[in-house]
């Protein structure tokens, strides 16, 4: 699973959204489920909690199927 944790103010998440659908990116990503939290989404509430204030935006965390985190 891929996690991408971003949010609609930060102009590098959105240049990083924006680049997923390039042919490599997207080939590389179709092995993965992809996952996205929005900072803003009342929604990921919880997660926000879990992630958030890790590294700042954008952030991609890579996590195994078994929810440990390979990078």
């Amino acid at each position: 699973m891929v996690i991408m944790i971003t949010a609609s103010w930060c102009g590098a998440c959105q240049s990083m959204q924006a680049s997923m659908v390039e042919p490599g990116i997207k080939r590389a990503l179709e092995q993965t489920v992809p996952y996205t939290i929005d900072l803003e989404s009342p929604r990921t509430l919880e997660l926000k909690k879990r992630f958030y204030g890790r590294k700042g935006v954008p952030e991609v965390i890579m996590v195994t199927s078994e929810g440990k985190e390979v990078k």
